[in-house]
């Protein structure tokens, strides 16, 4: 493809790997749009492995640095730096911001470092196992962050967490959402799904994705079907995706009583295709950034259902306007929504309608002013500056 005039130079984004995260699906759509408007982008990952690799257009120049830890992978992403010397690079999630920052000033050019928040940080913080997770990287994140030439985060929660717990000021972070809605996703509405429930005269399925991990709290969603059964509402769960707490959720639907409808296929390649067909999303997750599920799935004209967890889906929702909010781990509200969302949908084309904000030709456009420079388009939400590059 021949590189518009407007495209120049080479921007690179650098992300931890490419497992089946919101983070790593958001940048995948980032570099493939770039690369089919004419730009020329790099993708640098500290290990290559995951789905999202698939999924990477082929006129993206992928970097492996072929390291275990993303933190370790510093020494390298400096050397790419210095032989490449690309316009900018835009990281992604915490690990990899305050990679790419110590990297910059390790390597000593002059790249542009944009870091993009996409998660709470004082909820991963108070949440986290680890001690680098819940002491060393938020101190990391302190001293390094305002080292930034850019500061991006996915949603207004997000952002005045980072400005609170940083300690840097508001209107030097820049709010940029998600660029969810792509020629892709729209075409993966109409995959074939081949799954047994997904037929005529069946009972509603209703649908959560996301890692099996404590933070989407699918065993509140599971207990919420379990009471929806004893109401006398017979539905039937599919969750999507992989983790660590697969086998206790598998568990759980077996204490419950509810083996027989409740599904967990693990990963799928379409995961929209599921949205499309589905008779509601769930997210019951305890905290989030911009949960790009949602949006995709009122991208697909499905309801939706979701906790009024920090932060994204109030925003996404419009305060419920789209979407019914509920407290975070409550079993009772939650079936009593999902219950409501059955019984009187909102129509597909005003759930549709409600998403095109998160178009991909309307992110790329507000990430390239940045990648550049520039803040004029951003309606003030970002406040670049060039900043030393020294850890001193």
């Amino acid at each position: 493809m021949q590189s518009h005039p407007m495209y120049s130079g080479r921007h690179a984004f650098f992300l931890p790997d490419l497992d089946d995260g919101g983070a790593q699906r958001v940048v995948v759509n980032l570099v493939n749009g770039f690369v089919r408007r004419g730009a020329a982008v790099d993708l640098v990952v500290a290990k290559v492995q995951g789905p999202f690799r698939s999924k990477l257009d082929a006129a993206v120049r992928l970097h492996d640095l072929g390291c275990t830890r993303t933190l370790s992978a510093v020494p390298r992403l400096a050397a790419y730096l210095r032989r490449e010397r690309p316009v900018s690079v835009t990281a992604a999630m915490s690990h990899a911001n305050a990679a790419a920052l110590m990297a910059a000033a390790l390597a000593g050019t002059r790249t542009r470092i944009i870091v993009a928040e996409h998660c709470h940080l004082s909820s991963n913080r108070d949440n986290a196992i680890s001690w680098i997770d819940r002491h060393a990287l938020p101190w990391l994140m302190k001293r390094l962050y305002r080292r930034a030439d850019a500061i991006l985060c996915v949603s207004a929660g997000v952002r005045d967490d980072i400005a609170t717990q940083l300690q840097i000021p508001v209107d030097r972070i820049g709010v940029i959402a998600n660029p969810v809605i792509t020629q892709d996703l729209l075409a993966s509405f109409g995959e074939p799904v081949q799954h047994r429930w997904f037929s005529d005269g069946e009972p509603p399925v209703l649908l959560g994705v996301g890692r099996m991990v404590p933070q989407k709290d699918f065993s509140t969603l599971i207990k919420a079907c379990a009471l929806l059964h004893d109401r006398g509402c017979p539905v039937r769960l599919i969750i999507l995706g992989q983790g660590p707490e697969r086998e206790a959720l598998l568990a759980l639907t077996r204490q419950l009583g509810l083996a027989d409808s409740i599904d967990m296929p693990g990963y799928v390649q379409h995961p929209a295709a599921y949205m499309a067909r589905a008779g509601a999303l769930v997210l019951s997750s305890r905290w989030e950034g911009l949960p790009t599920v949602l949006i995709e799935a009122m991208a697909a004209g499905c309801p939706v259902v979701s906790t009024d967890c920090p932060s994204g889906p109030r925003e996404i929702l419009m305060d419920g306007r789209y979407g019914h909010l509920v407290p975070t781990a409550d079993v009772a509200a939650l079936a009593g929504a999902i219950e409501a969302v059955l019984r009187d949908p909102l129509p597909s084309a005003y759930l549709k309608g409600a998403v095109q904000r998160f178009t991909t030709d309307a992110v790329l456009d507000r990430y390239w002013t940045v990648m550049m420079g520039g803040a004029e388009a951003l309606d003030d939400d970002i406040k670049a500056a060039s900043v030393p590059r020294t850890l001193g």
